[in-house]
């Protein structure tokens, strides 16, 4: 129901009906009746709060139910660019680099057709892990036997050659 929809956004803020007609430019009373369901938001209501709000007119255009409803997927793609907007700049890269190893491989690409796609990653794991190696390709030879020691160690292998030499599991380095 919008009237429920409106009150809650107006709380969400720490505003009061007065609050919102001031900044929506619109009447204390025209505001209450379509709150108290006295009167049906029209067009030029809703683009005025949704100004006030400082959101797009067409979330408040289909919560009046003046335009119908999004399709879920919209909905949901909507949700993961808000929540993606709000992450740090090193959040929002490692979610992109998370995504491009969730794709699915397409083998119509050039690489399939010169012969590479026997070879690529299919499966999620497989790119994972072949992302990981390619990570791990970078590091210095010591670093590189630092980080095995330490996944044989979380993974539990008791039977490494550097016992003595390994890292601690708790170490930041």
């Amino acid at each position: 129901m919008f009237s429920d929809w409106l009150s809650a956004e107006i709380d969400a803020r720490g505003w009061n009906k007065s609050e919102l007609a001031r900044r929506a430019g619109l009447n204390d009373s025209t505001v209450s009746m379509v709150i108290n369901q006295k009167r049906n938001p029209g067009f030029d209501f809703c683009v005025s709060v949704a100004n006030a709000l400082e959101v797009r007119p067409e979330v408040v255009l289909r919560q009046a139910g003046l335009l119908p409803p999004e399709p879920p997927e919209v909905e949901e793609e909507a949700g993961l660019l808000a929540a993606f907007r709000r992450l740090s700049r090193q959040a929002r890269y490692a979610v992109v680099e998370m995504a491009r190893n969730l794709m699915p491989v397409n083998p119509e690409d050039d690489l399939a057709k010169d012969g590479y796609e026997a070879h690529r990653p299919r499966t999620l794991k497989e790119r994972v892990a072949a992302g990981l190696a390619d990570d791990l390709a970078e590091l210095s030879p010591e670093d590189r036997d630092r980080v095995y020691d330490l996944m044989k160690r979380l993974r539990g292998d008791k039977d490494t050659d550097r016992d003595a030499q390994s890292v601690p599991v708790d170490t930041d380095q």
